[in-house]
């Protein structure tokens, strides 16, 4: 069963559902417990209190199996799964709402459809998508359930927004708003004001974008819809970012992390991370740029005490330096948006194919394999082999995009100190290796850098100093230190089999490998020079084939 709510105020029906089910738990009346646990459970889903809602939640299963009630406990189920899409869990959301699909209840279906709709529209799953908003829509046509009917405008509407039919999209949720405030359904109207709030924001019309996340924000606050008031306040945020009202966006911000702090929002805590820090460029630049224009009103109040020559040169150099500085700030946010996006397809678009690739080809041999000659099994474990290849290259890359200066995290550390982290980190390959290491000149070096990335080119550096040795030696690996003006500079020394002249600055180079015959997929060095590019310094080496190599590196000493 579903319950209506009071109007008066949501946390009002909350205490209701708890004081009934109080009474019921005295009079032993089982389906009023369950009713009002899951009554209580899907209050805690409006106010974002997701651990509390589990709770009543699983008070409710203990009843409705008691009761063997399937259609209550498949409604349950449902809700477990929203839960789920709120907090970003998209794969246990949709398994959830699949297994719902087994029971054959027409209103569970119809909400679970939607539900999976959405997941695959956020996913680009546009084909399937359409599959499941069509299963929804056949349904709900039938139905005069005014919630379900919400849930219909508000899935066309993201259907359309996802392949950016602005209008069309705009014309359902406005007609789902419609619906939701004549059935008086204020958890449905904010969730389609925050959707409406986010189509403005994208369409280039922040102000109409803030002035519905304003409406939004102000339901939710009235009913104590805490995950759509922070969601509301985000995509406000959001709106007066584009307007470069960025004090206002900044108090948005902060407050929706206050909200999603509380209630443990994981997901939207890091878009609001995303926000703010995107707040403190644009404001940086902003500032810099009221700056410029400034010192151009200095000049221009000025202009009769220059002579004309001299003033054009410094206008023309501030016109130069601020086209500059407006040109690296629209480079500096698209880079960031094709690294994102170059991750994405990595991590999705091509491993996912790979995969199928691989085990298409495995259930092949193995399923054919009494009917295959000896070449065709020897064809099959080729493309086995050469996916797993590729999809360690995929995952090696997707690490190496994975490096960004956002997470470099500079502190004081002694180089020994960090030495000795690195080799407790590797240790069962320092076990399974003949190998010395000497950094005995290290004990009183103190440095400030990034703990994390710096041991990580100091393990590289360590087992290419294995990986590369000679025949029948141990490998000896020997990290000397010394400070020239304002730089650290560290030597890693080995006694290996050495580089030509000739491949120094390949070495370098995303998978670029010297050989075949050692593992590996030509990125660990590339991996090594960023970090330390990060540090303000460089990395090289010196060599000479047969007499080991000297990789060496400097940071800024602070």
């Amino acid at each position: 069963m579903l319950f209506t709510f009071p109007k008066e105020h949501f946390e009002d029906g909350y205490k209701g559902f708890s004081k009934a089910f109080k009474d019921a738990e005295k009079n032993e009346n089982r389906r009023l417990m369950a009713d009002s646990a899951f009554g209580m459970g899907e209050m805690m889903i409006f106010f974002g209190n997701f651990k509390k809602a589990s709770k009543h939640f699983d008070e409710a299963v203990k009843h409705g199996k008691w009761l063997r009630d399937k259609d209550f406990l498949e409604r349950i189920k449902v809700k477990r799964g929203l839960m789920d899409l709120y907090q970003g869990f998209m794969e246990s959301a949709i398994n959830r709402f699949f297994e719902t699909l087994v029971h054959d209840s027409r209103d569970i279906n119809a909400e679970s459809f939607n539900y999976i709709s959405w997941i695959y529209t956020a996913q680009n799953n546009l084909e399937k998508s359409e599959e499941y908003l069509k299963k929804a829509e056949y349904i709900i046509r039938e139905k005069k359930d005014s919630r379900l009917k919400v849930l219909l405008e508000i899935t066309k509407g993201l259907y359309d927004l996802r392949q950016e039919r602005y209008f069309e999209a705009l014309a359902y949720f406005n007609e789902g708003y419609a619906i939701a405030r004549k059935a008086d359904l204020p958890y449905h109207e904010v969730m389609v004001l925050a959707e409406s709030s986010k189509l403005w924001n994208i369409y280039g019309f922040p102000k109409e974008g803030e002035r519905l996340s304003n409406d939004a924000c102000n339901v939710a606050n009235y009913y104590g819809f805490n995950y759509f008031k922070a969601e509301a306040l985000t995509l406000n945020s959001e709106s007066l970012m584009q307007q470069g009202e960025y004090a206002g966006a900044m108090d948005s911000v902060k407050e929706a992390e206050n909200i999603a702090g509380k209630y443990n929002f994981k997901k939207k805590e890091l878009r609001l991370k995303e926000n703010e820090k995107q707040i403190i460029i644009e404001t940086k630049n902003k500032n810099r740029l009221d700056e410029i224009e400034s010192e151009l009103d200095d000049l221009r109040t000025k202009v009769k005490d220059y002579d004309l020559e001299k003033l054009n040169e410094i206008l023309n150099r501030k016109e130069k330096e601020l086209r500059f500085l407006l040109q690296k700030n629209r480079a500096a946010v698209q880079q960031l948006e094709e690294l994102k996006e170059l991750r994405k397809v990595v991590a999705h678009d091509l491993k996912e194919p790979l995969r199928n690739i691989g085990g298409f080809a495995s259930l092949l041999k193995r399923r054919m394999k009494d009917k295959m000659s000896d070449e065709e099994l020897e064809y099959a474990e080729n493309i086995m082999q050469a996916t797993e290849r590729l999809d360690g290259s995929l995952t090696a890359l997707l690490s190496f995009l994975s490096l960004t200066r956002d997470d470099v995290k500079f502190t004081a550390i002694n180089a020994a100190d960090l030495i000795r982290f690195t080799l407790k980190n590797m240790s069962l390959f320092v076990s399974d290796n003949d190998l010395e290491v000497d950094f005995s000149e290290l004990e009183n070096v103190e440095i400030d850098c990034d703990k994390v990335g710096l041991s990580m080119v100091f393990e590289e550096l360590i087992v290419n100093a294995v990986k590369f040795k000679r025949d029948g030696e141990t490998a000896k690996v020997k990290i000397r230190h010394e400070v020239d003006m304002d730089r650290e500079i560290f030597y890693i020394e080995d006694n290996g089999i050495g580089i030509h002249q000739q491949y120094f600055s390949k070495i370098f180079i995303l998978f670029h490998r010297l050989t075949r015959e050692i593992p590996g997929y030509g990125i660990g060095l590339s991996k090594c020079r960023k970090i330390i590019q990060q540090h303000g310094g460089n990395l090289y080496v010196e060599s000479s084939e047969g007499h080991g190599s000297t990789f060496y590196f400097d940071i800024k000493k602070y």
